[in-house]
């Protein structure tokens, strides 16, 4: 039962103005759809919902409710939220001056059809790239790996690899001691060169505000390797005993075997802090039947 100034969302259509760029791509990007049909034909699930009465302590409308989809009332609000998700998305993937706009075709009996209208423009590329550093030695480490770089001159500016590149960066620091690095140290700045389709791009690696200078740009080791078994770690143990650099601490017994342990620990004393050794001990330790959940606590 729709009220006087409300229309039933009939439909929702992307088109785009661009043949190069799919608007099926986009799809995920609209907050509101119409009512779902069956076999692209037949708005079943709206008429299973509508053939319920208003009276909710009935049984069969119960059913009927559950089984059913609510009708779709056109919103404005969503269509603009809608327009902004598309145009960023659009933008994200390179097409810096991207337009959208919607337009609405009121039919009978109350219904509204939406149509958005994709305007991508023209496509930046990366004509450039280079890096810029506040630590020499940063600098080295990062440019170690740089062979593996997602981003290369002549690909389309897109915000997924940028992202992607940071995480490969700062994952590879990670995997080489640098514990306390994370993406905040990398940001891009993007420079209109010869033509608005030409960037040049500049990543960034420089220290946010307010952290602590002397640690983040050190390497860290495992100094110990403690095993805390079906107990907190800040719980006294009656029990400890080390075996091949772990430490154990229990009650009493240790109820699976140090082999065991130490078969499936990869981290280990004197060595490197290594962001894999943390990720494949978890599953590792997880992955026993033996082992409801672990976790893994890192103090300095």
């Amino acid at each position: 039962h729709l009220e006087d100034n409300e229309y039933l969302l009939n439909s929702v259509k992307i088109v785009s103005t661009d043949p190069s760029v799919n608007p099926k791509s986009y799809r995920s990007y609209v907050r509101q759809e119409a009512n779902s049909k069956w076999f692209n034909l037949f708005k079943v699930p709206l008429a299973i919902y509508n053939t319920a009465s208003t009276d909710s302590t009935r049984r069969i409308n119960r059913i009927l409710y559950r089984i059913g989809e609510a009708p779709v009332v056109y919103e404005q609000y969503q269509t603009e939220l809608s327009k902004q998700s598309l145009a960023i998305a659009l933008q994200n993937q390179g097409y810096l001056h991207a337009k959208v706009k919607a337009d609405t075709l009121i039919k009978k009996q109350k219904k509204v059809d939406l149509i958005y209208q994709l305007t991508p423009g023209r496509r930046s590329y990366i004509k450039s790239f280079r890096y810029s550093f506040d630590n020499a030695a940063m600098q080295q480490a990062v440019m170690e790996d740089s062979a593996q770089t997602l981003i290369h001159v002549g690909k389309p500016l897109d915000a997924n690899t940028l992202q992607a590149e940071r995480s490969r960066i700062i994952d590879n620091l990670r995997n080489k001691g640098y514990y306390r690095l994370n993406k905040e140290y990398i940001s891009y700045t993007a420079d209109t060169l010869y033509n608005e389709d030409g960037i040049g791009l500049t990543l960034h690696f420089q220290r946010p505000h307010q952290v602590d200078t002397a640690k983040d740009y050190r390497q860290f080791t495992v100094k110990n390797v403690n095993i805390y078994e079906n107990m907190e770690v800040q719980n006294p143990a009656t029990d400890s005993v080390r075996y091949r650099g772990l430490h154990y601490f229990f009650n009493h017994k240790i109820k699976l075997s140090k082999r065991v342990y130490n078969s499936h620990i990869y981290i280990r004393e004197d060595s490197l802090f290594h962001k894999n050794d943390i990720e494949n001990t978890y599953a590792s330790l997880n992955g026993l039947s033996s082992i409801n959940y672990s976790t893994i606590q890192l103090y300095e």
